[in-house]
């Protein structure tokens, strides 16, 4: 794979092999997500948490994982366009799949 510095172009199987990295990265952040707001959800609906405990859980939930949809409320961007912001980070000034 070309080194950063020389602003190689990636090949297809280089974009392929990020692709599929970048997919499970977003796979185990989901079931991260998942588990997290199933474990106060179950413990309140199971009496082990008071109205005021599960509120406190629920804004710490959304202050850990802050959604797409939420800063396209918060800050009046489509979610294509954060999508594509998200996107240029990745490629351009994120973690640049031709690292290893």
């Amino acid at each position: 794979m070309a080194d950063d510095d020389e602003g190689g172009d990636l090949t297809p199987a280089e974009m392929r092999a990020w692709l599929k990295g970048e997919t499970a990265e977003i796979q185990v952040a989901a079931k991260r997500r998942i588990m997290d707001a199933t474990a106060f959800v179950e413990a309140y609906e199971q009496g082990q948490l008071t109205p005021e405990e599960a509120d406190r859980k629920l804004s710490e939930y959304s202050r850990r994982w802050p959604g797409i949809l939420a800063k396209d409320d918060a800050l009046g961007r489509s979610i294509e366009e954060e999508a594509a912001k998200i996107s240029g980070k990745r490629l351009g000034g994120g973690r640049d799949p031709r690292s290893p």
